[in-house]
C-alpha cells in the first residue's frame, strides 16, 4: 500500500541499514528481491528501476571509484542508444519526439528509438553495466540526453524522474 512517490524514498532510507550487513548478506537480499520481482514473469518498469537502484547501491565496492574502460560515448554508442530509447519510450508525450531531443544532445546520428522488444531487462542491465565504465567526463552528456528524453515537454513526471535517477545512480553521477 505504499504510495508510488515514496517507493524510492523508502529504498533510500533502507540502504544504510542494509549496507551495514556483510556483502554476503547484501547479495542474499538482492537475490531474494530479484526472485520476488521475477516471480510474476513480467518485470514492470517500476520494479526494474527499484531493483537496479538497489543493485547499484548495495553491490560490492559501491561508492568506490569506477574503473574507466571507455573514454568517449562513441565507444558505447549502442548502449547509450538503448538507454535514451528506454527513457524516451516512457515519456508521456510521444517517444519519437522525446528520443529526438535526447539524441540531439549526443549527436551520434540516431534517428529513432529502439523498439520495446529490443529493450529487455537483461539488455538494459547489460547496457547500464557497460556505461558505468564510461569516463567521468563523458557521463554528463549521457545524463543530459536522458533528461532531455525524459522531459521533452519541459515537465518531468514521476516515471521519467525515476528512470533518470536510475541512470544517474548507475553512472555514479549525483
Amino acid at each position: 500500500g505504499l504510495a508510488r512517490p515514496h517507493m524510492l524514498t523508502l529504498a533510500d532510507l533502507a540502504v544504510p541499514a542494509i549496507k551495514e550487513q556483510r556483502q554476503k548478506a547484501r547479495d542474499a537480499f538482492l537475490a531474494d528481491l530479484t526472485a520476488v520481482v521475477e516471480a510474476g514473469r513480467r518485470v514492470t518498469l517500476r520494479e526494474f528501476v527499484l531493483l537496479t537502484l538497489l543493485r547499484q547501491r548495495l553491490r560490492e565496492g559501491a561508492g568506490q571509484p569506477i574503473r574507466t574502460q571507455f573514454h568517449k560515448i562513441e565507444e558505447v554508442a549502442p548502449e547509450a542508444h538503448a538507454i535514451v530509447s528506454l527513457v524516451a519510450l516512457s515519456a508521456k508525450d510521444g517517444a519519437q519526439s522525446a528520443f529526438e531531443k535526447g539524441a540531439a544532445v549526443l549527436k551520434l546520428g540516431w534517428t529513432a528509438p529502439l523498439g520495446r522488444e529490443a529493450l529487455s531487462t537483461a539488455k538494459v542491465s547489460e547496457a547500464l553495466e557497460r556505461l558505468r565504465h564510461l569516463s567521468p567526463w563523458a557521463k554528463p552528456g549521457l545524463l543530459k540526453a536522458s533528461f532531455e528524453a525524459a522531459a521533452p515537454d519541459g515537465v518531468l513526471r514521476l516515471t521519467e524522474a525515476e528512470l533518470v535517477r536510475m541512470v544517474a545512480a548507475t553512472l555514479d553521477c549525483p
